[in-house]
């Protein structure tokens, strides 16, 4: 988890493993501090650090055609 920003800071060499960990399932349904999901620190990660700005659309279509309407809410609720 301490590295997700400079993962972020370097999105094109590790696309894959951001991309694992947001989708990943169990990311999904544990929380921690309260209401944030674990899958969600990896992208907000991304939305702050990433430099492309397609990057950050990448991930953010990703999200909605992945993840379930409630944890999307939740998340963008939170943000």
């Amino acid at each position: 988890m301490n590295y997700y920003a400079v993962f972020a800071k370097r999105s094109s060499n590790f696309k894959d493993l951001l991309t694992e960990e947001i989708l990943n399932n169990e990311n999904n349904i544990q929380s921690i501090m309260g209401i944030i999901k674990v899958s969600w620190l990896p992208l907000i990660s991304i939305l702050c650090y990433a430099k492309d700005e397609d990057t950050k659309k990448d991930f953010i279509n990703l999200i909605r055609e992945s993840w379930e309407d409630s944890n999307l809410k939740d998340f963008t609720n939170y943000l």
